[in-house]
């Protein structure tokens, strides 16, 4: 890699680092204002996790209008249907959430939602399998070069599995005996609410990064 492009990177990979930071420290101060003045920003549909969605659509049209459907289009897919998640599509429209363990063998929700759950989640599947397989070993490659683009890739994973071990952690504590109380039960639900922000937001500084690299190494190597 040239000076320029190394430069570049660097930078890229110094927002990998801070992104983390900035979110815990967008979480301390909306946790500081108290009760009253920080529900409007982690409640359902509030600010924070509309920002998630806004991001997510960001990220969506970034990758639509600069890497411009190239690579997989499973990408932008399953980034669709995370972006439905934030909006609760997943339990909107039918008897239960999707996402839990019993929707399936529960008598209270109808075929025909079991039906069209089950077509969401085989979509799902087939969107995880065919973007890993897309892009591993080129994600692996870029890794071993200490590429920004794919550090990225990896704190945005990492942020989704943080966000689903949070999810309903209260819940998922006092199923093998462990009482968290009230208050920290939303303290986590806040903070997981805010690491999720995280993943859209990697998402779109993959994108950005690896546009970047790629033509500042191509104009070198012309």
């Amino acid at each position: 890699m040239s000076s320029a492009p190394r430069k570049t990177n660097i930078a890229f990979n110094i927002v990998n680092v801070l992104l983390p930071f900035l979110l815990s420290g967008l979480f301390v101060w909306i946790w500081a204002l108290g009760p009253e003045a920080r529900d409007p920003w982690i409640r359902e549909h509030g600010v924070v996790e509309m920002g998630t969605v806004i991001f997510y659509g960001i990220f969506l049209i970034l990758y639509a209008c600069l890497i411009r459907l190239k690579a997989t289009v499973t990408a932008p897919i399953l980034a669709s249907l995370m972006m439905f998640r934030e909006l609760d599509f997943h339990s909107s429209f039918t008897t239960m959430s999707i996402t839990k363990s019993r929707f399936f063998l529960s008598g209270e929700v109808p075929l025909y939602e079991k039906l069209v759950a089950g077509l969401v989640w085989i979509l799902v599947v087939y969107c995880v399998i065919r973007v890993g397989l897309y892009f591993f070993k080129p994600a692996l490659s870029a890794l071993r070069r200490g590429r920004a683009y794919a550090w990225a890739g990896v704190a945005c994973a990492v942020n989704a599995f943080l966000g689903k071990a949070m999810d309903g952690l209260g819940r998922k504590l006092e199923s093998i005996g462990i009482e968290i109380g009230d208050a920290h039960n939303k303290y986590w639900g806040a903070y997981e609410e805010v690491i999720e922000m995280g993943i859209p937001l990697y998402m779109i500084l993959a994108v950005i990064a690896y546009v970047v690299l790629s033509k500042q190494e191509t104009s070198k190597a012309a």
